[in-house]
């Protein structure tokens, strides 16, 4: 499904450190239980990833991505 698909994503964003991160704000926000990402933080999400990679699983967990919304956004 989506939700699979964006968190397979974004562990391997986190894992590979050669590949940046694309994911949006939209894509985080369509996760079930994830919300809270805004588009202005869109870039500080994406390069969290990328610094970040013991942060996530691989593939990542919806609580990891909410986590790291949280963090960015404070």
């Amino acid at each position: 499904n989506a939700d699979q698909t964006i968190l397979t994503d974004i562990g391997a964003d986190a894992d590979d450190p050669a590949t940046d991160a694309t994911v949006t704000a939209t894509d985080l926000n369509s996760i079930t239980g994830v919300s809270g990402a805004d588009p202005a933080n869109e870039a500080a999400y994406q390069e969290f990833i990328d610094a970040n990679p013991d942060a996530f699983s691989s593939p990542a967990t919806a609580e990891e991505v909410q986590a790291m919304i949280d963090t960015v956004n404070t």
